[in-house]
């Protein structure tokens, strides 16, 4: 893969990268790499507005105003993405009904970050690991791993 030197962002602290090909580049290029998934949440925004539904986008810092928000407004609250029914998992999605408006509410944010598949819990090297930033302290060769939330 040919790179220009513009786009290996040497001449930054902080370089972004997208997919496998720029997560690699960083890789052998950096001390540390922190990967941010969000894509989720935009195509679970797009499944739901494609099969004709509205989404009501809701603050996080507040639960209790978003429950009430969405009830006022008519709106299925998005749960937990582990759980049953319409979440902010795309897949949640794929028979949600035309006309519904679906309310991203603060309850539907949950973590837990895992290392290779296996959640992790705090202690060591690690804390905030049900937060959305996992801390990692003193990190050595025992910590590199592919890290999800």
């Amino acid at each position: 893969m040919s790179i220009r030197p513009e786009h290996r962002q040497r001449g930054h602290r902080v370089r972004l990268e997208w997919g496998r090909a720029g997560a690699a580049l960083l890789a052998a290029e950096c001390a540390a790499v922190v990967v941010v998934d969000v894509l989720s949440f935009c195509t679970a925004v797009d499944v739901a507005v494609g099969r004709g539904a509205e989404v009501l986008p809701q603050r996080s810092d507040d639960a209790a105003a978003a429950a009430r928000e969405a009830t006022a407004r008519g709106a299925v609250p998005a749960g937990d993405r582990h759980g049953p029914g319409p979440s902010l998992r795309p897949s949640s999605l794929v028979g949600i009904a035309a006309g519904t408006l679906l309310a991203t509410g603060a309850s539907v944010l949950s973590f837990q970050w895992q290392s290779n598949g296996v959640n992790l819990a705090d202690g060591g090297h690690f804390s905030g690991v049900t937060t959305s930033n996992l801390a990692v302290a003193n990190a050595d060769a025992s910590v590199v791993a592919n890290y999800r939330c």
